[in-house]
């Protein structure tokens, strides 16, 4: 406690974290993360499941049927900013500016990975859907658009997306940006989002409730765009929209710590907090209360030619979940009866290890240990995750993982998860086969209907750790459990292979330019 000073402690005060939590970071910094035990990759019939055709049409059925009483909502993190999306455009411009930049032609020659990626850039300009806003920009100064064959007209491109007096896309948070054109309109993810929802998240058949959270400052952006469009979707589409907005709240943020695990002060004294990573939207996900959520983010949209597919996906994982829940709901009250037999128990024993892979929970249990554990580990929360091949994509994949109880469940583990000095470890995780695409459908009600504390099933420790700097200077930075890995480490997880149109991320501008992105 002598570290902190009483404006620390108000200034905790004023972000509503108490010191005991403060002190509880600092001592992970401390003594590091604890990394994960993964013991094989999920692949396809151990861990993953494979639907057959028929199932698949099997579960659709199911979801259709469950939307006549059950309430659907779906949640969207969208704070994600345009800056990774538009990362090699700003790197390229930067060297221009400097007088740095070799001419592109030339340095494309070279294989050069910045100029390949600024020419394909600028000569598929017209196939980007916010091309005719870019035409117009220039029509308004009696300009033709340039072709982009020497670097300056590279460069006048380029100000003339990012600039504040041009598009001002730097600026913009990357669910706003124009993704996809349909003849004269055109559409951001957030609209596309609007438009997936209404084909498999409609409640009582034409309410569409979605939930976008997002950074505060374009908190006003989002709300002033949605209430322009409200209208004309809801009547082109016919549902009603119940759209709201969250923002990460200040007590999610974590605290930032100088290389020698001291805590990091601004220039004024402050303590820098940076925010918790997206696992800190576990809290604005526990603020929802429906009986089924679609989970996915701001930018895996695609084009209407491809909804059809996904949406019939969307509702197989939803129809997976309900049937997984009625069985959930349908053992505990067996158990929970003062006739429940060995046949009762002996085939919810069966059902969980065999749908959620918690086999090894029950060894050397007792019947009546048996008992009391299988029904702890069915009232959780359930979600069904769609796992895509993996073609080397960064980021989540599936995996076996031994806990510190000696018992195995699968994760989604993330590369920061596991102890890079362990060979055997990095083998592991470079074995995956499949890949998270975020394409979650998760129940967070009881057998009694009421909703679970979500914070309950949080694996605390697993946490991620990062160098950072600010201005110059280093600094370790503190990541929440992931929203979809250590957030979600004690939910009852079911892993399905699902189709590739489930996974249509927009990470780099050029990724627009892919065939499923093009109408």
């Amino acid at each position: 406690m002598s570290q902190f000073t009483k404006e620390d402690l108000q200034q905790f005060q004023d972000r509503k974290v108490s010191l005991e939590e403060m002190e509880r970071q600092l001592s992970i910094f401390e003594k590091g993360p604890n990394y994960l035990d993964i013991v094989r990759p999920c692949t396809a019939g151990d861990g993953i499941r494979i639907l057959e055709p028929g199932q698949v049409e099997h579960f659709v059925q199911i979801y259709d049927k469950a939307l006549q009483d059950r309430s659907i909502a779906k949640f969207i993190p969208a704070s994600g900013a345009s800056t990774r999306m538009f990362k090699e455009l700003f790197a390229w411009r930067e060297m221009q500016m400097k007088g740095t930049a070799p001419a592109l032609e030339d340095a494309a020659k070279e294989k050069d990975p910045t100029a390949l990626f600024i020419l394909r850039f600028v000569s598929n300009l017209r196939k980007f859907a916010f091309y005719p806003l870019i035409h117009r920009l220039f029509s308004v100064n009696k300009k033709k658009v340039p072709s982009g064959h020497s670097n300056e007209e590279c460069l006048e491109i380029i100000n003339a997306v990012l600039d504040v007096s041009g598009l001002g896309y730097s600026q913009f948070p990357k669910g706003l940006i124009k993704f996809h054109r349909y003849g004269e309109f055109m559409r951001s993810p957030f609209e596309e989002h609007l438009v997936e929802s209404a084909q498999y998240g409609r409640s009582q058949g034409h309410f569409c409730h979605i939930h976008y959270t997002v950074s505060q400052s374009q908190l006003e952006n989002f709300k002033d765009k949605f209430e322009a469009l409200k209208r004309a979707y809801e009547n082109f589409i016919g549902v009603e929209y119940l759209v709201d907005f969250s923002v990460q709240s200040p007590s999610t943020d974590t605290i930032a710590v100088t290389p020698d695990n001291i805590p990091f002060r601004t220039d004024d004294g402050q303590i820098l907090f940076r925010p918790g990573g997206h696992g800190a939207l576990l809290e604005n996900l526990n603020t929802l209360d429906y009986d089924i959520i679609f989970i996915n983010n701001i930018d895996n949209v695609v084009p209407d030619r491809l909804k059809a597919e996904r949406s019939r996906w969307k509702k197989a994982l939803g129809g997976f979940m309900v049937f997984l829940q009625d069985r959930t709901f349908k053992y505990i009250r067996m158990l929970s009866r003062e006739d429940a037999n060995f046949t009762m128990l002996n085939e919810a024993v069966d059902f969980v290890s065999d749908l959620f892979g918690l086999k090894s929970h029950f060894h050397g249990l007792t019947p009546e240990a048996t008992r009391e554990t299988v029904l702890k580990l069915l009232n959780r929360p359930v979600r069904i995750c769609g796992m895509v091949k993996n073609e080397g994509d960064p980021g989540g994949a599936p995996f076996w993982v031994r806990g510190s109880d000696g018992a195995t469940t699968i994760q989604i583990v993330e590369s920061a998860q596991i102890n890079k000095e362990s060979q055997k470890s990095v083998d592991i995780f470079s074995s995956s086969t499949h890949f998270n695409p975020v394409d979650v459908v998760v129940g967070v009600t009881d057998y009694q209907g009421n909703k679970f504390d979500l914070t309950d099933f949080v694996d605390n420790d697993a946490v991620f750790i990062s160098e950072k700097s600010l201005e110059g200077r280093p600094l370790r930075a503190l990541e929440r459990p992931g929203l979809w890995n250590g957030s979600m480490s004690g939910w009852n997880t079911v892993f399905v292979e699902v189709s590739k149109a489930s996974f249509n991320p927009v990470k780099t501008v050029n990724d627009l330019l892919l065939p499923s992105h093009q109408v």
